[in-house]
């Protein structure tokens, strides 16, 4: 069966270095995530920069095309020609991998943000001169939230293209909470997903851009578990209808969610909320350990029909992937 990854993670080399440049001096809890991130995860393991390694290991689990993009963090800076020339590096690199392997590799375009008028020069360049094949947004940009008003030209551009926007956690707010334990990664990068895609319905962005097509990582875990208390509070909270007049399920239950979620629990939920219609697997390779084949697993246990399994497999990526 025709297996499609829609978070699978790839750092270019180019990329790595101008990073590594920009946050030398850099010793705010943000850097000094960074830094971590780069020391314990992404510089020892070839995985993260070797294509051979994706396609040996996808080979071994028997997908058959990966949707890379960048993981933590994306090329936001405050300078706006550090943010362009990080973006631009690794575009290029992710159109050059999709390039020499254009039967395994699709690829999301980073933007250069906080700044929208060089975002969009760049994700026309990304899409329709290098042509990648979505977009990836982190769900905060140092601290920004995606629901700024600044950045509102940016959906209104991807709802025009009908693209795919693979949302992603960053270093989350409140990271300085987080640094013992390495609790980011245990719960606050599901906290900053969360927080991200609330803010965007709330905000109107997904009413106002219904033709673009949003995918939530981690299958969503939060907003599936706080689904009735989401609800109430848009009820009883006037601050909430500010800029939309229907509930937020109706908003949610349209979006997709990766099957990045190896807990049993969090399937059941899922598709009693949302339903596999809107499930798109992902591995979040090469993070977790046998991740490309543990969703896997589980999708093909679910009591599920040939036909929705193989959307989820695939046929919901190939349609909305360019």
């Amino acid at each position: 069966m025709r297996i499609v990854d829609v978070h699978a993670h790839f750092y270019p080399r180019a990329y790595l270095e101008i990073l590594s440049r920009l946050i030398e001096r850099d010793n705010t809890p943000w850097g000094r995530a960074v830094k971590l991130l780069l020391s314990s995860k992404i510089n020892v393991d070839p995985r993260m920069v070797e294509l051979d390694a994706h396609v040996e290991d996808m080979d071994r689990a028997g997908v058959t095309v990966q949707a890379l993009s960048l993981s933590i963090p994306h090329a936001y800076f405050h300078d706006e020609a550090d943010a362009v020339l990080a973006a631009r590096a690794a575009n290029d690199a992710l159109a050059e991998a999709c390039a020499r392997y254009p039967n395994r590799f699709k690829a999301y375009a980073v933007l250069p943000l906080p700044h929208t008028g060089a975002a969009l020069k760049e994700l026309d360049r990304a899409v329709n001169t290098l042509g990648l094949h979505g977009m990836t947004l982190g769900a905060n940009i140092n601290g920004r939230h995606l629901d700024d008003e600044a950045l509102l030209p940016i959906y209104r551009e991807a709802n025009h293209q009908r693209l795919a926007i693979f949302l992603h956690p960053m270093i989350p707010p409140g990271q300085e909470e987080m640094e013992q334990y390495d609790l980011s990664a245990a719960v606050g990068f599901l906290i900053d997903s969360t927080l991200a895609t609330l803010r965007l319905v709330y905000r109107g962005v997904f009413e106002e851009n219904p033709d673009m097509h949003f995918i939530v990582p981690h299958l969503g875990p939060y907003l599936l578990s706080a689904w009735a208390r989401i609800g109430d509070s848009y009820r009883t909270r006037p601050e909430a209808k500010q800029f939309v007049n229907k509930p937020p399920r109706e908003y949610l239950a349209r979006l997709y969610y990766d099957s990045v979620n190896f807990h049993p629990g969090s399937w059941g939920l899922a598709m009693s909320t949302v339903g596999p219609e809107q499930i798109v697997y992902g591995s979040d390779y090469p993070f977790a350990l046998g991740s490309m084949e543990r969703p896997i697993d589980i999708i093909n246990g679910l009591p599920i029909t040939d036909e929705q399994r193989a959307a989820i497999f695939s046929g919901t990526a190939d349609r909305i992937l360019r």
